[in-house]
């Protein structure tokens, strides 16, 4: 007797758990997707080797001149030393992360940069692109990619 009287609440709250049960995996889905602040651009990693050096140059270029928003970004390069450089992109940090705005991005959405075994002190690294939206504040990155120097 007390069963059929409670029924319907029961009815509800088992109602109310299988709708949090499968709309929580969907809501964390959502918030785990990247959001693509920008579509379009490209970058690369050339190693560059003059005969008088021992090590290589890492020149690491981007093209945005395709991309959407490219007047709303601002791009910046992260740049992390590392040790153990076998285990590539999964190797120990050797120093701190240099983070290098790119100061005339919007001018010509077009360039490149250039690094040495002086300037970074280390045998390989790994970088990544920062991409900021300015109008929707939204940030992206690119993969780790990995580079070494010899």
């Amino acid at each position: 007797m007390l069963l059929k009287k409670n029924f319907p609440s029961i009815k509800l709250c088992h109602t109310i758990l299988l709708f949090f049960f499968f709309s929580i995996p969907a809501l964390a889905q959502e918030i785990e997707t990247p959001n693509n602040c920008s579509t379009g651009y490209t970058f690369e990693t050339k190693s560059v080797y003059e005969s008088s050096d021992i090590t290589k140059d890492i020149e690491v270029s981007w093209n945005f001149l395709q991309a959407n928003n490219k007047e709303h970004l601002d791009l910046i390069i992260e740049i992390q030393p590392l040790n153990a450089c076998w285990q590539g992109v999964n190797a120990t940090n050797r120093s701190e992360k240099t983070s290098i705005p790119i100061e005339n991005f919007r001018q010509s959405y077009k360039g490149e940069l250039m690094f040495t075994f002086s300037q970074l002190n280390s045998k390989c690294i790994k970088w990544r692109a920062k991409i900021i939206n300015s109008r929707n504040n939204c940030t992206n990155y690119t993969p780790w990619t990995f580079s070494s120097l010899l």
